[in-house]
């Protein structure tokens, strides 16, 4: 698949002034599964797919999104002929609240993410796909390509979530999460709680004022139905993972690129590039473009550096 440029993907500008047309597009173009798991949980997956598609794209989204943050990328897509995938894991999007009486994102075995992510792909019958993942999804694609059969022709993380951005030693932050979790494990992390807007001016995820409004718009409406922020359970149970990949010999098994924001405040940049580092003489060394002045939320970042960025990622997978 040829991808000539990056003009497909909407300037800010497009972005507002196409917004009904993007929630037509989305309202009658993209289907939203709810699939039951064996535990009895059931998972939001959005698909979307043109008639007679060359490609199968599966997006793995970061912690706290929900489906309408891809309305304006699937808008985009529907021009390159693909089948979209986008699962949402127990606890995330409109899947079901691992806390029954909480929407507060709480997790005790990592593992469940990728299972969750494996169970969708099999049910969907998807088999030959690229991966493309964000912040938390991009942990749960390294685990999965680490631990699972049905893999990706290639994978390209995001901002990915291989250790938080906490400005403390490493042992203060592993001490702290472990402990924290043995008491409190249902209670919000420091600085997280039931959703609050940031002014733009104060908040450290988006460059873009368009976007970070528009999506902060909707979170605020609905913020009932969307997810809460972390539980030290989840701190404790992404620290094991994240210990596991960072530490752990293994050979990455799928053609990686890594898109690293340096001015990340939510994910510990130079982890993830020691962690690239480690693997540079696999078999398969990932490839990685460092991003400077980019926020987190690359989904969401004003467009000299998202759809850069969305149009690199897009070309190491399909072309």
């Amino acid at each position: 698949m040829a991808i000539a440029d990056c003009n497909f993907l909407l300037t800010s500008q497009e972005f507002i002034l196409k917004q009904q047309d993007i929630l037509d597009f989305y309202k009658n173009n993209v289907k939203q599964h709810l699939i039951e798991t064996k535990d009895n949980f059931k998972l939001s997956v959005l698909e979307f797919n043109t008639s007679n598609y060359d490609n199968t794209l599966v997006i793995v989204p970061g912690r706290g999104e929900v489906e309408y943050k891809y309305a304006e990328l699937l808008y985009s897509l529907r021009s390159l002929n693909l089948r979209v995938i986008i699962p949402f894991v127990r606890g995330q999007g409109h899947s079901d609240n691992v806390l029954k009486k909480s929407n507060a994102t709480y997790i005790e075995d990592f593992k469940l993410y990728r299972l969750d992510l494996l169970f969708c792909l099999e049910k969907l019958n998807v088999n030959n796909f690229s991966m493309l993942s964000f912040s938390l999804g991009a942990l749960i694609s390294l685990d999965y390509i680490k631990n699972e059969r049905l893999l990706p022709s290639k994978l390209c993380t995001i901002a990915p979530f291989l250790y938080p951005y906490i400005n403390l030693s490493d042992f203060i932050v592993t001490s702290f999460i472990k402990i924290a979790n043995i008491a409190f494990k249902t209670r919000y992390a420091p600085h997280y709680g039931e959703y609050k807007r940031l002014k733009f001016e104060d908040n450290k995820h988006s460059h873009c004022i368009e976007r970070y409004e528009k999506y902060h718009d909707y979170y605020e409406t609905n913020w009932q139905n969307c997810p809460g922020g972390i539980t030290y359970a989840f701190l404790k149970s992404c620290l094991d993972k994240q210990l596991e990949l960072l530490n752990s010999k293994y050979e990455l098994n799928v053609p990686l690129l890594c898109i690293v924001p340096l001015e990340d405040k939510i994910v510990n940049s130079n982890k993830t590039l020691k962690f690239l580092q480690k693997h540079s003489n696999d078999k398969l060394p990932p490839k990685f473009i460092t991003i400077e002045n980019a926020y987190h939320d690359i989904l969401n970042e004003k467009d000299e550096i998202r759809n850069v960025n969305l149009y690199k990622a897009l070309t190491f997978l399909f072309c």
